[in-house]
């Protein structure tokens, strides 16, 4: 009887506040809301991106020159200068930028191996090779993150393994790391490589990584300036080419040699451009006057480069489209008839 007392009571106390009750039940959500989308619009990745889920961790781990499998070949091209100073990067993701709107689910820890090898891959053996060790003097090469992991490849040092004390570590807020290689002293083509290795760490689902690449002078047949390319199979020339459509986003690789004023030109209302992949050399976007047969909406972003001062002939874009929108392959391929992506060079003005 008493229960039934109670219920009654509380039946009559819902009918006569139901308004307030509800009112706090919406305000409870409402704060929920906000606050979940605080905490995702406060996150400071570089771009926005999906976890993937287990069944999707394939092909999430990447990097630009290091690929699945025995080490392949690589060659970073330079001019000669004469203080035989080079540098490169070598850059380790957690995505794939094919489709970077997935990054891998949880940290990727890696150990990350550099060694003194032939051109062939092959490492120096302290041994067999001892005069070619020798020969190195005070040449030296170093592998840094610009932060806690940095290793100098000498005469002394031959191989190292970047793991502790804390390992290279990738996650939700660090989606790529970039290892910048400085080559002091040595000529370009010599003998002397480097072989990188990249070894995730207690993380199912994900294969090491591995290249050796060559510091080498660019072949003849690449005459003075710069081209701009898009990295993936797109090419309708190709038979073994890929659908544009098939891609969420594509890699855009300009390299070259000479100082020259660099503009890379985009339709803003199909493209955007990974700021992160422009803003870490100094470069500036504007919008792009009406230029080019009168279009609207487009945006140019503008480098200064030369290899010579900047040690630097390889820039990489990351560029996702907009919308839905589904391009054709000709559309995407620079300076292409009814393309949406331009690409120029011009001489620095001399004062």
């Amino acid at each position: 009887m008493k229960n039934n007392t109670k219920i009654a009571r509380f039946g009559k106390y819902l009918a006569k506040n139901w308004i307030t009750l509800w009112l706090a039940a919406v305000f409870v959500i409402l704060i929920s809301v906000i606050c979940v989308w605080a905490s995702y619009t406060d996150s400071n990745h570089k771009i926005k991106r999906v976890i993937a889920p287990a069944a999707a961790n394939e092909g999430l781990f990447t990097s630009n020159y290091l690929k699945l499998g025995n080490s392949e070949i690589q060659s970073a091209y330079f001019d000669e200068n004469d203080e035989k100073i080079y540098s490169y990067s070598v850059i380790v993701r957690n995505y794939n930028p094919s489709d970077p709107g997935t990054i891998f689910e949880t940290p990727i820890p890696y150990k990350f191996k550099v060694t003194l090898a032939h051109r062939n891959g092959t490492p120096f053996n302290s041994t067999t090779d001892a005069a070619l060790i020798t020969a190195m003097g005070a040449n030296t090469i170093t592998i840094s993150d610009g932060g806690s992991h940095t290793v100098t490849l000498n005469s002394s040092t031959l191989t190292y393994t970047f793991e502790s004390p804390i390992p290279p570590t990738l996650n939700s807020t660090n989606n790529d790391d970039t290892w910048t290689v400085t080559y002091n002293g040595f000529d370009l083509g010599s003998d002397y490589c480097v072989k990188f290795e990249a070894i995730p760490q207690h993380v199912d689902g994900l294969d090491p990584l591995s290249a050796t690449i060559i510091v080498s002078p660019f072949p003849v047949v690449h005459p003075e300036g710069w081209t701009c390319t898009i990295a993936e199979p797109i090419n309708q020339e190709s038979d073994s080419s890929t659908e544009a459509n098939d891609y969420d986003a594509f890699n855009y690789v300009i390299s070259g040699t000479g100082a020259r004023t660099l503009e890379f030109k985009y339709d803003s209302t199909k493209l955007i451009v990974n700021p992160a992949s422009y803003q870490f050399f100094n470069a500036s976007e504007v919008d792009s006057p009406a230029d080019i047969e009168g279009r609207q909406g487009w945006k140019k972003i503008v480098l200064n480069v030369d290899p010579v001062t900047k040690n630097n002939n390889r820039y990489d874009f990351q560029v996702y489209k907009i919308g839905g929108w589904e391009p054709s392959s000709f559309q995407l391929i620079p300076n292409k008839p009814n393309s949406y992506v331009e690409f120029s060079e011009t001489l620095p003005v001399t004062p």
